[in-house]
């Protein structure tokens, strides 16, 4: 039950960072500040570094084998973002997409395993 709760909490904190900065992102293309394909880049970026801050996150309140903690929080999230870009915005399987979601558990993995590095020990 407590590494439940640990996923969730990152789950939560992972997208908290992506509408964050989803926000920020889509003020400055309101403003005509990003081009279509910076728009794209840069969501695609603060994606990737959502996933590995909380990652990371998970990783120090980890005991042991980051890289399996940091695979199964980036299949688990990955799960989720296909599911509802599945469900809500009607998009197909492509391989730019199968690429784009191994990127994000290779970020996730990589996080978990900086983050249990960074854990003091007791």
């Amino acid at each position: 039950m407590d590494t439940i709760l640990k996923f969730l909490k990152n789950i939560g904190i992972l997208f908290a960072l992506i509408l964050g900065s989803a926000f920020f992102i889509n003020i400055f293309n309101y403003f005509d500040l990003l081009s279509q394909g910076a728009y794209k880049t840069f969501l695609i970026i603060f994606v990737a570094i959502s996933i590995f801050i909380s990652s990371f996150l998970l990783g120090k309140s980890s005991k042991k084998k980051g890289y399996l903690e940091g695979i199964k929080f980036g299949v688990i999230s990955v799960l989720l973002m296909f599911v509802i870009s599945y469900l809500a915005f009607d998009s197909n399987i492509s391989i730019s997409s199968l690429i784009y979601y191994l990127i994000l558990i290779i970020s996730s993995s990589i996080g978990a395993m900086f983050g249990i590095n960074k854990k003091k020990e007791d």
